[in-house]
């Protein structure tokens, strides 16, 4: 009897979570599909947010060089922070998975000195220590060669 009485609380359960699946016809499902331009999470996931970058234009192999107008600063991140400007954690972390370091400094004080390709040496204060370290660990082949100093 209360094999009998198991064997229908389990289908009643079935049941219900199939309901749940099924949209009713003519009714499309509301999914929301990630767009295949962009390559960087949505802000509101809760990750570190990268920053947001202009993409200099391809140059057009069958233009000469003096013809292709492409600003200098098109192509470096945050053009209007300076050497020793502090930057907000979560833009140090987009920095490093951009592949845009080649050395990192951390100190006790929870301060990380982050030098960038460009010549940069920017400012930013890590949570917890060894979360830069963590950060570039995670971010595996691309930052492979950049340098780290602890204090």
């Amino acid at each position: 009897m209360k094999s009998n009485r198991m064997m229908i609380a389990i289908v009643l359960v079935i049941i219900v979570l199939m309901g749940c699946q099924l949209t009713p016809a003519g009714v499309q499902p509301t999914a929301t599909a990630v767009s295949a331009g962009t390559p960087y999470p949505s802000l509101d996931t809760g990750a570190y947010p990268y920053p947001l970058v202009e993409i200099p234009p391809t140059p057009d192999p069958y233009l000469q060089p003096e013809q292709q107008a492409v600003p200098p600063e098109a192509g470096m991140l945050y053009p209007d922070l300076k050497d020793g400007d502090s930057l907000e954690w979560y833009q140090a972390v987009g920095v490093i998975f951009m592949g845009q370091v080649t050395k990192v400094l951390q100190a006790h004080s929870l301060d990380v000195f982050i030098t960038l390709k460009d010549g940069r040496t920017l400012v930013t204060v890590e949570p917890q220590i060894d979360d830069v370290l963590k950060v570039i660990e995670q971010c595996g082949e691309i930052c492979k060669d950049i340098l780290i100093a602890t204090e």
